[in-house]
């Protein structure tokens, strides 16, 4: 495979190996993508600035959700 030959991608072998390599590089990016991610979430949350997303209702609306809405009005969902 890499001992200096051409593999054709047109016959079967060449597209057998041009498959592997090209999941394989996929797996690997996804992979990179992901943990830098979880990476930069980790700082971010050591440092302070992760906090996740903010709360579309104040407590007064969340201790009573019936009262965001007239009756009869149809909800968003």
């Amino acid at each position: 495979m890499f001992d200096g030959t051409f593999h054709d991608p047109r016959d079967p072998i060449g597209r057998t190996v041009f498959a592997m390599l090209s999941t394989t590089f996929a797996e690997f990016e996804s992979g990179l993508i992901r943990l830098r991610t979880m990476e930069g979430n980790a700082r971010r949350k050591a440092a302070g600035g992760f906090a996740g997303r903010k709360p579309l209702l104040n407590p007064a609306q969340q201790s009573n959700p019936t009262t965001c809405r007239p009756r009869g009005t149809p909800s968003q969902s």
